[in-house]
């Protein structure tokens, strides 16, 4: 539906969608779109009155579906954003010889989880002596730790009550046969967990 040809209800129309759920919509909507009521009760009554014209109920719902879209688009790419950096593989931004590719050879995924990259230049010497002998590349990511937090919670893996800990204690209990671990002499071999 193309914008409304009466100019303040379209104006109405656009400031109540973006006021929605306060208190007083309606009657701010109203006076933002040039209407004049004297008191609180008329500007309610008008906007009431606007609110149940149909073609602007009509333009409510079709901007009220366009901000749930762009929520709904803004979710995913955030999901997205913070996928990229939970599951980010710092290989992918060396070659086999362990040397940094190119950034236009990074795919999307790896391009994303980068948070800046600086080459220093090695100098030696001084004054008119000095000369650039080679460079290094420093790489810094987007915190892992942080974004596999965040989506933790999202997906509730975790409890806010764990993330607000400093740090997360997990018992694991292995249960292994005894036989597995006796040596020649009969005595248990040690089992090294984390090893």
């Amino acid at each position: 539906m193309p914008p409304l040809k009466n100019h303040r209800h379209e104006q109405f129309g656009k400031k109540y969608v973006g006021l929605r759920g306060q208190k007083g919509a309606g009657m701010r909507a109203l006076r933002a779109a040039g209407y004049n009521a004297t008191t609180d009760g008329s500007a309610s009554a008008q906007a009431s009155a606007l609110l149940k014209t149909p073609k602007v109920a009509k333009r409510l719902l079709e901007l009220n579906e366009r901000i749930a879209d762009r929520v709904v688009a803004d979710k995913e790419r955030v999901l997205k954003e913070l996928s990229r950096v939970a599951l980010s593989d710092i290989r992918k931004v060396l070659d086999a010889d362990g040397n940094f590719k190119n950034p236009q050879e990074w795919d999307d995924d790896t391009a994303a989880a980068v948070a800046g990259l600086k080459r220093n230049e090695i100098v030696i010497g001084r004054g008119k002596q000095k000369q650039v002998v080679g460079h290094t590349l420093e790489l810094k990511q987007w915190s892992k730790h942080s974004a596999l937090e965040t989506l933790a919670r999202h997906f509730k893996i975790i409890d806010d009550d764990l993330s607000k800990a400093n740090g997360v204690t997990v018992n694991v209990n292995f249960y292994l046969p005894e036989k597995d671990h006796v040596s020649s002499n009969g005595h248990a071999d040690p089992i090294l967990v984390n090893g």
